[in-house]
């Protein structure tokens, strides 16, 4: 899956089970300070959790394969796929809100621009249109004044005054970047606006503790309630479902016992920790029961390391074996072009794996030779029969004709070399000389230097392309050679012997 889908989706995982747990369990109560530390704290960590992924102690990968994968990934889709369709409309839907967000801002200062700030009661106050209910935001509050008693006006402010002293204003920040991210998940919505009804709760309750009369109090929210609003971001006098804020006034406060209810977030960001968690590596360790400082270990430790760089040079192979057999399988050029580079990023793993293990001096031993295909079969066979023939035969008009067949068929060999893998044509069991073998591998080090270098002086991506193909042959040359080297000098070791 493509990463930002990925992650929005895990993110919009994690706030709909905090939710799930806020509106079963915390809703209901009057601990208005903790439901919204609840609120504000399980909004974070349904953006942490997915981001910083643990090890998992149950799922094991292999350390050494670390980033083969990612190498390989998914085959390239052929046009454009329903994710990446999902991608486009996913961006799309974060760009509108983003904007939405941007344009609210932009109004709450073109309106402190054009009507100024004056200072009540402690308190910087814009003065705005009579079709704005009052509202705050950061440290201002937007207020109307025109037809208010002055007893009223002082119950606003101290309403608001409750909002700015506790910062409310960067909870909704939070959140209008939260509907951004995960406009998508029904449920990020009625979240909004549970914390929203939170922080009125907060506000009323804060404005009853500093003496105003209940009744009038109540009074002043019913007959703001039915006032205009037009910005989104902010606090707003009204704001809220009028029967619950009358009801949440008028309630008993909820039992002491009931704070603990809140831990309940423990085992649900327990829960998300544990789904999102990644295999973790490997790590090689000493066997049970086995000495360290016996003579036996480093052989035993050098044995299981070279089975296990076998191991991951096999699974490399395998999956290049795979990627071939889409490449000659498909004509799409953007899937081709996919593949190759696929192709290159585990060659080079390869290379890198094979040099790690000559660094740690592990006897890695020669590979088992790859299975050729069926054209090369049928090239190899009808080689050795040509050779045949031109071993009986005397005729000197015969052998030509036969070497002139026989070259023929080593064009089309190295034809197939190029596109599917080597394939060198020889009588079974016949080895190139080592020297011969060297030299060649010296040759192909020097041009790997020189192709690196054109790369790195050339900024046309076309010829950067090529030469990136031509690398990549090189490569894969110099470890047939190198495996080559390794039979020819056991086969030197065994004569000498």
């Amino acid at each position: 899956m493509i990463p930002i889908l990925s992650y929005a989706a895990k993110t919009a995982l994690g706030l709909s089970l905090f939710y799930a747990v806020y509106a079963l369990f915390l809703r209901n109560d009057t601990h208005f300070h903790l439901n919204r530390a609840f609120l504000v704290a399980a909004l974070a960590l349904s953006f942490l959790i997915p981001a910083f992924p643990v090890a998992s102690p149950f799922r094991v990968a292999p350390a050494v394969l670390d980033g083969i994968s990612e190498a390989a990934g998914p085959l390239p889709a052929r046009g454009l796929g329903l994710l990446d369709i999902a991608a486009i409309v996913y961006g799309l839907g974060a760009l509108v809100f983003l904007l939405r967000f941007g344009v609210h801002l932009i109004r709450l200062a073109a309106v402190i621009r054009k009507n100024g700030i004056r200072r009540r009661d402690g308190a910087r106050i814009v003065s705005v249109g009579a079709d704005i209910s009052p509202f705050s935001f950061l440290g201002f509050v937007f207020l109307n004044e025109h037809g208010l008693e002055a007893g009223d006006v002082r119950r606003i402010l101290a309403h608001e005054s409750v909002h700015i002293r506790q910062f409310h204003s960067l909870d909704l920040l939070l959140m209008e970047l939260a509907v951004v991210v995960l406009w998508f998940n029904p449920l990020v919505w009625p979240y909004k606006k549970s914390l929203q009804e939170t922080h009125e709760y907060l506000a009323d309750a804060g404005v009853i503790a500093q003496g105003f009369g209940g009744s009038g109090y109540r009074r002043l929210v019913f007959e703001q309630h039915v006032g205009a609003r037009l910005f989104g971001v902010g606090n707003s006098f009204k704001q809220s479902q009028i029967k619950r804020r009358m009801s949440m006034m008028s309630r008993n406060p909820s039992a002491g016992g009931s704070r603990w209810k809140c831990l309940l977030a423990v085992p649900a960001a327990l829960a998300l920790i544990a789904f999102f968690a990644v295999p973790r590596f490997a790590a090689s360790a000493t066997p049970a029961g086995q000495d360290k400082s016996g003579p036996s270990q480093p052989a035993k430790v050098s044995k299981e390391k070279a089975a296990a760089f076998m191991g991951d040079l096999n699974k490399i192979d395998q999956m290049m074996a795979e990627l071939k057999a889409d490449y000659k399988s498909t004509e799409d050029e953007s899937a081709r072009t996919g593949i190759k580079a696929k192709l290159e990023k585990l060659a080079q793993k390869r290379q890198e794996l094979i040099a790690k293990a000559e660094e740690q001096g592990i006897p890695l031993p020669p590979p088992a030779p790859s299975v050729p295909s069926e054209e090369m079969m049928k090239l190899k066979r009808t080689a050795e029969t040509i050779m045949a023939e031109m071993e009986k035969t005397d005729d000197p008009a015969v052998k030509a004709d036969l070497e002139k067949k026989l070259k023929e068929l080593k064009v089309k060999a190295t034809a197939l070399q190029e596109a599917g893998g080597p394939m060198v044509i020889k009588k079974k069991g016949e080895l190139p000389p080592l020297d011969e073998i060297k030299a060649k591998l010296k040759s192909l080090q020097e041009k790997e230097a020189v192709v690196r270098a054109e790369m790195d002086k050339t900024d046309n991506a076309e010829k950067k392309n090529e030469l990136k193909k031509t690398l990549q042959m090189v490569l894969e040359k110099q470890q047939q050679l190198k495996e080559l080297a390794v039979m020819a000098e056991a086969k030197e070791a065994k004569v000498e012997k």
